[in-house]
């Protein structure tokens, strides 16, 4: 019912959506968690554009993360870790984690050279951001995994509909 290209865009889109909207989450519940300190401690709330701002960030952020860096390190431990077996899934956790930091390590680093630094400079910057990156890489795998384990289902039950709905068609006089 699900065939690969399908099952994979259908996979990827749920998880960057689930990322996205995560992220827009965590930004509205932080606003208004730094509004009501603001509140408590007496110190100004700032401007009204604060927020519209924070979710176009986010969203922004979050998109653009989940098409650079979450995508291809999901895609790429999972071909990877194919060889595994029954392990892979289990092996496919610490293997992005892996292509995350590679990943975002090396875009920093290139980023440090094209300004014409030294390539140790993107280090320290790469190793954070990559850090930044582990919970919406959490988010986006086990999105991925559920999404899949939906579509396993959904076929299952689409396949088993369609036995017993033409099962009963040759049991009827006709």
């Amino acid at each position: 019912m699900w065939p690969g290209a399908m099952r994979y865009a259908v996979k990827h889109a749920v998880a960057a959506t689930v990322v996205v909207c995560s992220i827009v989450a965590f930004t509205v519940i932080s606003y208004f968690g730094l509004l009501a300190w603001a509140v408590v401690a007496g110190a100004p709330i700032g401007g009204p554009l604060a927020l519209p701002f924070m979710l176009i960030l986010a969203v922004a952020l979050s998109i653009i993360a989940a098409l650079a860096v979450l995508w291809p390190v999901t895609t790429l431990s999972e071909v990877v870790c194919r060889r595994f077996g029954h392990w892979q899934t289990l092996i496919q956790i610490p293997m992005a984690t892996f292509l995350l930091f590679v990943e975002v390590i090396a875009i920093e680093v290139l980023i440090a050279l094209l300004r014409q630094q030294p390539g140790a400079r993107g280090l320290v910057p790469g190793a954070i951001a990559g850090v930044i990156l582990l919970v919406p890489l959490g988010i986006y795998w086990w999105s991925l995994q559920a999404t899949n384990k939906i579509l396993e289902m959904s076929g299952a039950l689409w396949r088993w509909l369609r036995k017993r709905s033409s099962g009963l068609d040759a049991e009827r006089p006709g």
